[in-house]
């Protein structure tokens, strides 16, 4: 299984679109000649009764049957040869030309010979056919995405595979009707059962595109949708990401904030500065200072700070530095060095060597090595000695001796029979 769940990532992106659209174009509809179908019915889905949205505009049976009536067209049994045939039995012998040559034969199939195709491989071994299938399903979803959908909610038994089948075809439902979309995710999460975490977060990865969509054809019902989500179940970080997909200017994102402001919910607000941070954080840094006028600045100011410390450590500490009140800097670079050591603690250390006295002093020095000691212990003890303070170096010696335990009991006991603080650490762990 993890072949298949696997390749529907890659399938995922395909669709959303990369190599997709170099192989496939994209089905148009003429809406004046044949109107809104409901091609796809609502169906009983292990106990639970599943609507599918009939808002989406598909392609009407005369126009499917066009290339069902090809000359020379060959059967379902040498269909599926053939593209067993392409795959070699082995998902992981495949070269890329080899993926390349099943896009290319799939792209010329009918939708019947898909869907055919569909159902001889879900019988058989989902691993082996898991290149096939996802890449047979990737067209399937992009030629008729309500009937897709409801081919995974009917055909495919795993809970998992069913999952990935359901993402691939809510994004692909999102680019031609993002409200249909929207409403079959709803029906969806609501009814998938036992689902895993894994699982959850693919599904919910499927909200980016329905909303970048839906803010393109309608920003206004886009943030309504997004009230909708945040009063029944407080997911708006990927619809915050999908809204945000098109915005370019401050005044976009500014107009943005002022749009969802009555919705009751900060991380609305969180995640919309920190995605304007990724574009352009000198202008969210110039907008906080000179134009927000809120009463939630500092959580804002962390949120922008967090956001630009993963572009850019160096620049976003020293704005920090700049721009913390008196009182508040050392706290605030404390907190700023602690997700930094994680990652770097050599280059934390260096920047904060770089620092004027009030950010590079004894007090903040302690607190770096105390934070750092537990996840990076080899790099804290190096620099125990410079720590002015007796009991703080105890207490740090501690946190050392712990993370070496955490990582190796050899190096801890030796750690510990060369510290001047072997009283006190033994003291400390037994009080545990």
């Amino acid at each position: 299984m993890k072949y298949l769940l696997g390749f529907v990532f890659l399938t995922l992106a395909f669709t959303v679109g990369y190599f997709a659209h170099a192989f496939f174009s994209p089905i148009q509809v003429d809406t004046a000649k044949y109107g809104k179908l409901c091609s796809v019915k609502g169906s009983d889905w292990e106990g639970h009764s599943i609507g599918i949205s009939d808002t989406v505009e598909l392609r009407p049976e005369s126009e499917q049957t066009n290339t069902d009536s090809k000359k020379d067209k060959l059967p379902l049994d040498a269909l599926t040869a053939r593209l067993q045939s392409l795959t070699h039995g082995d998902p992981n012998a495949l070269l890329f030309s080899d993926i390349a040559d099943l896009y290319i034969f799939i792209a010329n199939l009918s939708e019947s010979d898909i869907t055919g195709l569909l159902r001889n491989l879900s019988v058989e071994n989902a691993q082996t056919n898991a290149t096939a299938l996802n890449i047979l399903f990737s067209r399937y979803a992009e030629m008729n995405p309500l009937a897709a959908i409801e081919f995974a909610v009917t055909q495919v038994p795993n809970t998992s595979n069913k999952t990935a089948f359901l993402t691939v075809g809510l994004v692909s439902l999102a680019k031609q009707d993002p409200l249909a979309a929207y409403d079959n995710y709803l029906q969806i999460s609501n009814t998938l059962p036992n689902q895993s975490s894994r699982d959850n977060y693919v599904l919910k990865g499927t909200l980016m595109t329905i909303f970048s969509s839906l803010a393109e054809q309608d920003m206004p019902l886009a943030i309504d949708k997004l009230r909708q989500m945040s009063q029944s179940s407080g997911q708006v970080l990927m619809p915050v990401y999908g809204i945000t997909q098109a915005l370019e200017t401050q005044q976009d994102y500014t107009d943005l904030l002022t749009l969802t402001s009555k919705i009751d919910n900060h991380e609305i607000e969180q995640h919309i500065i920190a995605q304007w941070t990724r574009q352009n954080p000198e202008q969210v840094g110039e907008w906080l200072l000179n134009t927000y006028s809120g009463n939630r600045f500092d959580e804002l100011k962390s949120s922008f700070i967090s956001a630009w410390s993963q572009q850019n450590r160096n620049k976003s500490g020293d704005w920090l530095v700049v721009h913390s009140a008196p009182d508040k800097v050392a706290e605030d670079v404390v907190n700023f060095l602690r997700a930094w050591s994680w990652d770097n603690p050599e280059a934390a250390m260096t920047w904060l060597e770089q620092q004027p006295t009030n950010v590079y002093n004894q007090n903040v020095f302690s607190q770096f090595l105390g934070d750092v000691a537990f996840s990076q212990p080899q790099f804290t003890s190096r620099y125990l000695n410079f720590v002015d303070s007796e009991k703080q170096r105890s207490a740090i010696a501690f946190r050392i001796y712990q993370g070496l335990k955490r990582k190796s009991t050899s190096q801890a006991a030796e750690f510990l029979n060369q510290s001047d603080f072997k009283d006190d650490i033994l003291s400390y762990e037994a009080k545990r």
